[in-house]
Formats: C-alpha cells, sequence, structure tokens
C-alpha cells in the first residue's frame, strides 16, 4: 500500500462507486426497456403502445383475431407518473456521466501508475507550463518548462495521486537550442535564473512573469498568452508561448550531453586529461605497471583467509577482493567481470566499507534501482545511515540518512568516538597479529606432517607409515584406550627404561599370575578372623587326634578342587546318612577351608577351578 503524502498532492481521483438508477414505477416497467434505463447517455422513452396481456399472461385478440393494442397515453396517471421519474433518472444521469469522466481519469492515471512502474528505468511523469508552439501550430507544440512529478495509489482508499518530488524544475533546453532564432546564450541565462529562482510549473504568481520575460528574451516576434485566453489568429507573430499546465509522459533524458559538458568544463579547470578518456579517444596511453614487493609468510597466510593489514574490509573476503582493493588504490578504473551469483555485490559492499573507512566519497550507480536496493541491504547496519540511494523522486532516504547520523552524533562525544576508533584499531590489531601466529603454527604443522620419518635409517613417508599401523592394528595396539593429542607421555625416561627390562625379568607365569584380577579387599578375612580361624582349626585337629588315638583310627589328608567340593558335600550327606544303618562304625569328619589368593571360597563362590581346597577327613 502507498501513502499519499497530502502536502505533496497535486491532483487526487477517487474512483467513485457505481450508482444505480431509479427504479421506474411498477405501472412505466413493462413500457421501457430495462438496458435502456440503466444507460445514463441516452433517455429512456417509453414505448408508444404494447399488445394487451390477459390473466393467464396470453396475449388478447379481438374477435377476427388481431392483437388487441393499449396505448401508453390511454393512462393519464401513467404518463404522470413516468414525467415525475423521468426528472429523478436525468438527475441521476448528469450525476453519473460527471462520475464516469472521473472513472475514466482514474483509469488512464493506473494504466499510467502501472507503466511507470514497470518502465521506471526509461520513463517519468511531468508536469509541463509554458507551451511553445509556432504560428502554423504543426512545428512546435511542447512546454519549455517541466518538473518531475510522481503518481501513487492507495489501495486501501481507492486513489490514485499525482505528488510533487524534489526535482528541481528545468528548462527544455534541448528543444530552445533546436530552433534557429534563439540564441544558445539567451537559453543559458534563462537557465542559470531558472537555477537561482525556483519556478513551479503550477505556480500562478511567479511563473506566469517567467514565462512573459522567457518569450520576449527568445524571439522579438513571439507573444505571450495568459491562462483561458485562446490563440490570436491573423497576427504576424511567429512563436506564441501559452500558460497552460500540462501533465505528459516522456522517455528519460540520459544526461550523456550534460555529463559531457561536466567533463569538458572540468579538464579545463584543472587542465589534465584522464588516462582512461585519453584512451577512449584513441591515444592508447599504458597504464603503469606496479611491481609488487614479495609478500612475506604471514601476508600469504592472511591473504588466504581475506585479511589485510591495511585493507578495512567489513564482511568476509578472499584473495580476489583484496587484490580488487589493491588495484583500485593504484588506478582509475578497474573491471571485475563475473556471472551472476559470483559474489560482485558482495565485493562492492565490501569495498564501500574500505573506502568509507579511509574517510573516501563513493558514488555507486546501476542500470535499475533493484541492484541499488540489494546493495544497500548487504551493507552492515552500521553503515547504511552513511548511505544515501537517490532511486526515486524524493528525498526520503536522505532524510532517514541525516536523522540517522544526527541521533548517533547526539549519543557520543567526538573524543569518545575518538577513543573507540583507537579501541578498535588497537583490538584488530591485536586479533590479526592472534591469527597470524595460529596461521603459522597450522602451516609449520601441516608441512610437518608431509616430512619423511626415520625408522631403523630409512626414510618413510607419514601416508606409508599410517598405512602400515592401521594393517597391523591388533598387533600394535600396545597401549588401550584413546589417546589425547598433544598429551605428554605419562612416564619418566627412568620408569620406560624400567617398563622395557620387566620384559626380560618377569617369567611368563609371573606375568599370567600378575594378570589375575586383584581381590575385592572388603571380601578378604581380616586378619583377627585369619587367626580365629587357625586357632579354632588347631583345637578341631587336636580333637580330632585325640578321637581317632582312642577308636585306633587313620587319618588321611586328601586334596581336592574347589570345582569338586559340591560333589563332595553330596557324598559327604549319603555318608552321614549310612551311619544310621552302621552304629557300630564312628567316624568324624572335618573340613576345614582355607583362604586363597582370591579369598574365601565356598561352593558357589567365583574361584577358579582346580584351586586346592584342604580338608582332614577321619574315619574307620
Amino acid at each position: 500500500m502507498t501513502t499519499v503524502l497530502q502536502k505533496q498532492v497535486l491532483v487526487s481521483v477517487h474512483n467513485p462507486a457505481l450508482q444505480e438508477a431509479p427504479k421506474p414505477p411498477e405501472n412505466v416497467c413493462n413500457w421501457l426497456d430495462q438496458n435502456e434505463w440503466n444507460n445514463a447517455k441516452k433517455k429512456p422513452e417509453p414505448k408508444t403502445e404494447v399488445v394487451r396481456m390477459g390473466n393467464d399472461g396470453n396475449p388478447l385478440r379481438d374477435q377476427y383475431g388481431n392483437y388487441i393494442y393499449d396505448k401508453f397515453t390511454d393512462n393519464p396517471k401513467r404518463v404522470a407518473d413516468y414525467q415525475g421519474w423521468i426528472k429523478d433518472w436525468e438527475f441521476w444521469s448528469k450525476e453519473e456521466q460527471e462520475l464516469e469522466r472521473v472513472r475514466e481519469l482514474f483509469r488512464t492515471l493506473y494504466t499510467l501508475y502501472v507503466q511507470l512502474k514497470q518502465e521506471s528505468e526509461t520513463l517519468e511523469f511531468m508536469i509541463g507550463n509554458g507551451i511553445l508552439i509556432d504560428h502554423t501550430g504543426q512545428s512546435v507544440n511542447h512546454p519549455i518548462l517541466a518538473k518531475r512529478v510522481r503518481i501513487e495509489f492507495n489501495s486501501d482508499s481507492n486513489i490514485i495521486a499525482i505528488c510533487d518530488t524534489d526535482q528541481k524544475p528545468e528548462l527544455y533546453t534541448l528543444l530552445l537550442s533546436n530552433l534557429d532564432m534563439v540564441s544558445p546564450g539567451v537559453v543559458q541565462d534563462l537557465q542559470q535564473r531558472l537555477d537561482a529562482e525556483y519556478y513551479h510549473p503550477m505556480d500562478r504568481i511567479d511563473t506566469p512573469a517567467f514565462l512573459q520575460a522567457t518569450i520576449n528574451s527568445l524571439c522579438v516576434d513571439g507573444r505571450f498568452v495568459k491562462m483561458n485566453e485562446d490563440i490570436p489568429q491573423g497576427t504576424a507573430d511567429k512563436f506564441f508561448l501559452q500558460q497552460r499546465p500540462v501533465f505528459f509522459l516522456r522517455r528519460r533524458i540520459d544526461g550523456l550531453t550534460k555529463f559531457i559538458d561536466t567533463i569538458v568544463a572540468d579538464i579545463e579547470e584543472k587542465g589534465e586529461l584522464p588516462v582512461s578518456l585519453a584512451n577512449i579517444a584513441g591515444a592508447n596511453i599504458a597504464f603503469p605497471v606496479t611491481d609488487y614487493a614479495e609478500p612475506t609468510l604471514e601476508q600469504s597466510l592472511a591473504e588466504v583467509g581475506g585479511e589485510d593489514v591495511d585493507i578495512l574490509l567489513t564482511k568476509p573476503a578472499n584473495k580476489e577482493q583484496l587484490e580488487i582493493a589493491r588495484q583500485i588504490g593504484i588506478h582509475d578504473a578497474v573491471l571485475v567481470q563475473g556471472p551472476p551469483g559470483t559474489g560482485k555485490t558482495h565485493t562492492i559492499a565490501n569495498l564501500m566499507g574500505h573506502f568509507l573507512a579511509l574517510g573516501n566519497s563513493v558514488l555507486v550507480t546501476s542500470h535499475t534501482p533493484k541492484a541499488l536496493n540489494v546493495l544497500k541491504d548487504k551493507l552492515p547496519k552500521s553503515l547504511q545511515n552513511l548511505c544515501v540511494s537517490i532511486l526515486d523522486d524524493t528525498n526520503k532516504d536522505m532524510e532517514s540518512s541525516i536523522d540517522g547520523i544526527t541521533e548517533y552524533i547526539s549519543k557520543h562525544t567526538t573524543k569518545e568516538l575518538s577513543n573507540r576508533a583507537k579501541q578498535a584499531q588497537e583490538e584488530r590489531q591485536s586479533v590479526i597479529d592472534k591469527l597470524a601466529e595460529v596461521r603459522k603454527k597450522i602451516y609449520t604443522i601441516n608441512f610437518r606432517e608431509h616430512e619423511p620419518l626415520t625408522y631403523n635409517g630409512e626414510g618413510v613417508s607419514p601416508i606409508e607409515a599410517a598405512h602400515l599401523v592401521n594393517l597391523h592394528a591388533s598387533e600394535l595396539d600396545y597401549i588401550p584406550g584413546k589417546i589425547k593429542t598433544g598429551a605428554p607421555l605419562p612416564l619418566s625416561f627412568e620408569e620406560l627404561t624400567q617398563l622395557y627390562q620387566s620384559n626380560v625379568q618377569i617369567t611368563a607365569d609371573e606375568e599370567k599370575e600378575l594378570n589375575y584380577n586383584l581381590p575385592n579387599p572388603t571380601k578378604l578375612v581380616s586378619p583377627e578372623e585369619f587367626r580365629e580361624v587357625l586357632k579354632r582349626c588347631d583345637t578341631l585337629n587336636r580333637q580330632l587326634r585325640e578321637a581317632a588315638k582312642k577308636i585306633d583310627a587313620q587319618i588321611e589328608l586328601i586334596s581336592i578342587s574347589s570345582g569338586l567340593i559340591p560333589d563332595f558335600f553330596i557324598r559327604a550327606q549319603r555318608f552321614w546318612k549310612s551311619l544310621e544303618y552302621h552304629s557300630s562304625q564312628c567316624v568324624i569328619l572335618s573340613v576345614i577351608f582355607l583362604a586363597t589368593r582370591s579369598g574365601s571360597l565356598p561352593p558357589s563362590s567365583s574361584s577358579k577351578a582346580g584351586t586346592p581346597v584342604s580338608f582332614i577327613s577321619s574315619f574307620q
């Protein structure tokens, strides 16, 4: 939606809605054609007579078979009703025709609005005054005072308006310069007067006096014609300048003539011809070739990251953009080519930040406004207020930039900004130094990765060594787990020497025994408990020997594996049951479990099969 600014509106047109015609009375409707009474340009006339209809809706006939007709004037009330209605219709018709002309104007302006939107690069809408007409009215008929205006449309209110712009009025010098009776000096004087004084084509006070003076200066046989006056006929005047404001559409003037005039004036003032213009004229002057010093390692590495100490870029860059910035600092013109999407707009935005940081002014031109809008959006937010886009006929963007700059300056003092700039410069230099140091380390590490490794007097490339280690990973995996890159060796040289000597000092059986898991200290028998067990064992042995001596029994020491303990207990239970049937025999059985390296070994423990468990059996 476009908002129409009331203070700039020259003409405003609202698109009126259609108004229905007043409906005729019922007794008149059948005598009129409905399409006629809704047409504001044609007065509806009643029919002279109509066929009389019966109650059944069919036409009535007389006794001879002929249709029976009713005349409109047969009913005086019907005639009076028609005459009363036709007055209302005529009032509606007059108003509707006025509204239709407004709609036609609205449609015309809207068509121009769309056309200007589509062809804004080549067309412009103007308001002019001072129509120069020759006495024949055929060779010349054009305003000499013109000013650019714009068309705006508000879809909410359905209003289209012609609004003024901030562009200065201009004199149609191209037309005046082609007239034989006009001196170029006169045209230049009129242009200077127009530049000094502001004569708007719509002004009714000062502009008529300017037009009067203009025709008097242009031609002695010229006459000024005021507003609403007709051009006189049969006079000896050759040209007429009529005060009559008009709107017209024209192709944009490319400004080539003014551009050339400005260049000529600049050359005359400075006395120097740019090499680029001299080459266009065919001089073929060679541009000076600059010898660059060989960059250092730090500079070469920084260029890969798009960084240079002397080039102040605001966005990520590459080596090519740095080279473009260097070339622009040396030559008058640099041509950068590339297909769409290769970063040309990004490069321009980066270069603008560099030049603004150096305190330079930058002019960016483009064939279309869209390209400039895209470029401004790519600039950092902090720089956008420093950029003024001249993309339309207003100074809105300039006012916005001035407001942004004023607001920023009002919040900071000059000393504060100077200190911040100095601090930013120091921080930037610190970051650049740290980046240079890190890049150099990375480069050194990367270079070392390609140095050959020496093994047993032979050189092996890192790739071959890595391939060998990967191929024999299962055999060469001496250190379990992951090794952190850059971690120091956890052993000293003496500890490492002792580790290697252990390969011959420790036997295979000892190494196997060392591989066993250490017992959980919480599950081991305490010294007090162990002494109590030994004491109990001695008491039982003594009692066993005394009992064996009384019954004249023999004592055996049996050694079994812990894996056979469950089976032993089953056999022992069966043996005890058998004593019920052999009461004459007396057997005393005592089993003592001794602690081993892996702790106590009950029948269901986790002791290894084959670990000896001692017990004493006594029987007869």
